[in-house]
């Protein structure tokens, strides 16, 4: 082949602007060595060849109406210019976003780097929003400006089908890279949805901060003419020197250091997280159960109280061992206290004859109000033996439902029995060992029960502890007066 055939070849292969190129230039043999060496020296670089390739891609029209044939020619164009960009080494997105009281915007670049080291970036596409009628401040705007970017830049590394190494999001902005840092939940909602949104497409490793003169975003957000658009390197190219330092390893991401005015801004989105805490002090009943392990002692002692109540009432003194009596309303008191504690609820519908709550625990021992004696008791129940049918219904949590609660005696076999108990227990003495019997107790049994009694002389030594005990009930009973009232 001649070098005029061959020149004449190559005028009907090249297309576009490589046509326009060697138009001018004469059919000959030195015109073909001309246009040859300058078609070689324009066109044999990677990086022209990869941002033509790009350019294309991005010049390519919908034909969303076109034939089969057509839609064929375009997947095939597609398809090459995709094989052409897999040519080079690396492949990075660089996003970059500004926002102003006008709009905020964002737009992306991709970075080749090729085997010989170069790196060349052009610009893959923009998108840019005008700001929201409700006024915002500027730090928002640039919070939905980094939403903006962060949806633009997943939709562009999935049309892609090249292998997309790193992703890298620049700001402006120091106050949208400290929200991004947290989690969503330490802000307000209207950055916590946003910031949630933000860290579901991106990782924060991926954000960085940028200078304001080097954000090629600042165009989108601020405006620009179209003839200082197209003569703008930095829209077109982005800012190459940045974008060297990511590609060769040199930058990280350092800590952004905030100013005062910034760090007000942050602490004003912050959500103030305000904790509740109720201390409950602890009450004359509490203390009993915490310190005191047998109900029977406790009882003791609350029936010392009350009768020491009383007789600041009462001209006529009670003293002696405690009675029978004493120690039943003493355990009706402490029944009265752990009902109020638990059964706030059920004890004022049942007061006011309405329908105790389904989710009360006491509801399927169909529980009744006795006014007399202000506590709730177990109603009739078929489930339940006879004995247990209208008794006083104990929290489970209460000392007064465990297994040790006294059994306080109610005929002279369970008196004797009960003496004959005490005088096996060297250590404590149980309240009713001293109490006086009812008056229907026959006076045989009264005799029993002090002839045993005076066998043991340990009793003495019991009796002094519980005037130790008395006394100390004696000086806190000054504070627990009013107290004890609401349980009595």
């Amino acid at each position: 082949m001649s070098t005029i055939e061959k020149f004449q070849r190559l005028k009907k292969l090249l297309i576009g602007q490589s046509s326009v190129f060697i138009e001018n230039i004469p059919i000959s043999e030195a015109g073909y060595y001309e246009v040859w060496n300058d078609v070689k020296l324009y066109y044999d670089n990677p990086r022209r060849i990869l941002s033509s390739h790009i350019q294309s891609l991005l010049d390519m029209k919908p034909a969303a109406n076109a034939k089969a044939s057509k839609l064929r020619q375009v997947l095939d164009q597609f398809k090459s210019h995709m094989r052409a960009l897999k040519t080079a080494k690396q492949l990075q997105l660089f996003g970059f976003l500004d926002a102003s009281e006008l709009g905020h915007g964002a737009c992306i670049y991709l970075a080749c780097k090729y085997q010989d080291g170069n790196v060349t970036s052009s610009l893959v596409c923009s998108k840019s929003r005008v700001a929201p009628i409700k006024t915002q401040s500027i730090p928002r705007l640039e919070l939905c400006g980094a939403l903006l970017l962060a949806e633009l830049i997943t939709s562009v590394k999935n049309a892609l089908s090249s292998n997309i190494e790193q992703v890298h999001c620049f700001t402006d902005s120091k106050i949208v890279l400290s929200w991004l840092a947290k989690e969503p939940s330490a802000w307000k909602t209207f950055t916590a949805n946003r910031i949630a949104k933000i860290q579901a497409l991106t990782s924060s490793n991926q954000w960085y901060h940028v200078k304001s003169n080097e954000n090629p975003a600042d165009l989108l957000s601020r405006g620009s003419s179209p003839e200082n658009l197209a003569k703008t390197e930095l829209w077109w190219h982005g800012p190459i020197n940045l974008i060297n330092q990511h590609n060769t390893n040199q930058q990280a991401n350092e800590n952004v250091i905030l100013n005062e005015t910034e760090s007000k801004i942050i602490e004003q989105e912050s959500k103030k997280v305000v904790f509740t805490v109720v201390k409950a002090n602890p009450t004359f009943f509490d203390e009993l159960y915490e310190t005191k392990s047998k109900l029977s002692f406790i009882t003791r002692i609350v029936a010392y109280v009350h009768r020491f109540i009383s007789n600041t009432k009462s001209k006529q003194r009670q003293i002696g061992p405690l009675k029978y009596e004493e120690l039943i309303h003493a355990k009706k008191i402490l029944a009265r206290h752990s009902q109020l504690k638990s059964f706030h609820e059920e004890i004022s519908a049942l007061k006011s004859g309405e329908n105790i709550p389904k989710s009360s625990k006491i509801l399927s021992l169909n529980p009744i109000w006795d006014e007399k004696e202000r506590l709730i008791k177990v109603g009739e129940h078929h489930l339940l033996s006879p004995s247990r049918n209208n008794e006083p219904q104990y929290p489970s949590t209460s000392a007064l439902s465990r297994n040790e609660q006294p059994q306080y005696p109610s005929t002279p076999c369970d008196i004797e029995e009960l003496v004959e108990d005490t005088l096996n227990d060297t250590q404590e003495l149980d309240p009713l060992s001293n109490a006086e019997c009812p008056s229907s107790h026959t006076s045989e049994n009264n005799s029993l029960l002090k002839v045993k009694l005076e066998k043991k002389s340990s009793l003495k030594a019991t009796a002094g502890n519980l005037s130790t005990v008395f006394q100390q009930c004696i000086r806190s009973v000054s504070i627990l007066y009013d107290e004890y009232r609401t349980a009595v």
